[in-house]
């Protein structure tokens, strides 16, 4: 008989928004849920481009990133506020933003890269 168990259930992804390293974390059920609503303001206002406030919905990305990205290392500063940052000085634009989103969920998907994964985590 397979035994299966939850040993290991979340791998984080490493982020690197321009020099500052942050991780993915796991969104408990609380979390998932903001990040639910952040999301759908998100997407509604994606389907409404023409009469959307782009510095509010750059703002609403943000505040998405804030909960899916902890700080690895020294320092407090927030991905919403790098984000806005860049966004304001006309560093990034939507697409790059959405596309990078998207890089984010794919990574959480598929797991680490097989070079990535230690010994002992090596299913057997």
């Amino acid at each position: 008989m397979t035994s299966i168990a939850i040993s290991r259930a979340y791998n984080p992804v490493e982020i690197d928004l321009w020099g500052t390293k942050f991780e993915t974390v796991d969104l408990a059920r609380s979390a998932s849920k903001k990040a639910m609503e952040i999301a759908a303001e998100v997407n509604q206002a994606r389907r409404e481009l023409e009469t959307t406030d782009w510095d509010k919905l750059v703002a609403k990305v943000g505040e998405g990133l804030d909960l899916r990205l902890t700080r690895t290392g020294n320092g407090k500063t927030k991905p919403s506020t790098l984000l806005k940052a860049k966004w304001k000085a006309d560093e990034i634009s939507l697409s790059r933003i959405f596309e990078f989103l998207g890089e984010i969920t794919f990574a959480e998907m598929t797991g680490p890269d097989e070079d990535e994964i230690e010994d002992g985590d090596r299913p057997s």
